[in-house]
């Protein structure tokens, strides 16, 4: 818009704007890969460098140190009821049904399914065990080999890519 429209059949306008277009797309693999460099160095101290923390927890900290802690101790019990109800001999479809019943959500205010359930007794978070880049969903940089790389692709990734700290 600011340049003005595009002359579609002149050779200049055409290169002008192929030349405008890969300096963009350069712009953002190098965002890419300065974003993915500073998520690499946050999961390796330890901090949360995903998205939404799991039930129970909360981010908090400066942008580029933020951990979890204990969240809201009503969502720290409803996860703890959830382990202890499962150990104690309660099928997850009985969990699911249960919690569903007595009008519990989830953290989006959701009714509880398999899969809900099924997330947190399976999240190794739980555990204390942190574990980054289990999966990539990556469009222009991603971890490969212990460094960034630009071989990117969605999907489960190896484990010896995984960053995993035992008591986090």
């Amino acid at each position: 818009m600011n340049d003005g429209p595009i002359d579609w059949s002149d050779f200049t306008g055409r290169v002008v704007f192929a030349i405008k277009q890969e300096g963009k797309n350069q712009f953002l693999r190098d965002l890419s890969r300065n974003v993915m460099r500073g998520k690499v160095e946050v999961a390796k101290n330890g901090g949360w460098a995903q998205g939404r923390p799991p039930m129970g927890y909360i981010v908090s900290g400066p942008p580029k140190s933020k951990r979890l802690h204990l969240g809201p101790e009503s969502e720290i019990e409803l996860v703890r009821r959830i382990f202890r109800d499962y150990l104690g001999g309660c099928s997850i479809r009985q969990l699911v049904s249960t919690l569903n019943a007595e009008g519990c959500k989830t953290i989006l205010g959701r009714w509880w399914s398999l899969s809900s359930v099924r997330y947190i007794l399976r999240n190794e978070l739980y555990t204390g065990r942190f574990v980054w880049n289990l999966r990539s969903q990556a469009k222009y940089s991603s971890i490969r080999n212990g460094g960034l790389s630009s071989d990117v692709g969605n999907g489960n990734t190896d484990p010896a890519d995984w960053i995993i700290i035992e008591d986090n």
